[in-house]
């Protein structure tokens, strides 16, 4: 009976001494951000940022320079602070976009239809910012029916933003267009705005260019 006992005491302590096994489940890391209690601005986790970017030199003689900017930014005059926070990011990429947002960039005294109308002509692309106000706005729809003359089939040169809307409230002009969405006005969605801007076709051969010069 006493080696019986002491048989089972070993196998208690090898018990407690064995190491707990290893969790199996790979840990998931959130790369969802948070938000200031001030200006609700959208900040990436710094593990989860992408790596800096180098200098890039655009060739002299290449399409982006076909056109003034690369992108026009559309929007009502109650997402004006939106609308500048998306400029500041797009001007301060490495790639230097150059952008034209109609409160900054229009000529004063001119005729505003000629001033959008020659704003769009001369971008590559078209950022609509599709707010509640931008729907009611009868200038915001000016410009995007005007961006549609120029680009009918849109070829990817018109970049639907669509803020705390339902797909029902989304305008029968764009219906066939791929919209970007976002339920509240922070800057979350401004790198795919970007990215979007770089998938264009119009812009796309800058890159190839750009990709063929280092190798």
């Amino acid at each position: 009976m006493l080696e019986w006992l002491k048989q089972i005491v070993r196998k208690d302590q090898q018990k407690t001494a064995r190491p707990p096994n290893p969790v199996t489940s790979s840990k998931i890391t959130s790369c969802s951000g948070t938000f200031s209690s001030s200006h609700q601005n959208y900040l990436v986790p710094k593990e989860c940022s992408p790596p800096p970017h180098p200098n890039i030199s655009w060739p002299e003689k290449c399409i982006r320079w076909s056109r003034l900017y690369d992108a026009y930014i559309c929007h009502s005059e109650r997402d004006s602070n939106y609308a500048l926070a998306l400029l500041r990011y797009l001007e301060t990429q490495p790639e230097k976009l150059r952008c034209f947002l109609p409160m900054r960039d229009m000529s004063l005294g001119s005729p505003i239809p000629s001033e959008i109308c020659s704003g769009l002509g001369n971008s590559h692309c078209w950022i609509m910012l599709l707010t509640p106000e931008f729907l009611s706005d009868d200038w915001c729809k000016f410009q995007m029916h005007q961006a549609l003359i120029e680009s009918p089939l849109s070829e990817g040169r018109l970049i639907p933003v669509m803020i705390n809307l339902e797909m029902s409230q989304y305008p029968a002009e764009l219906r066939f267009m791929h919209a970007i969405r976002s339920w509240s006005c922070d800057d979350s969605v401004f790198c795919k705005i970007r990215n979007s801007i770089l998938s264009c076709k119009y812009i796309i051969a800058l890159f190839q260019i750009l990709v063929m010069n280092s190798n």
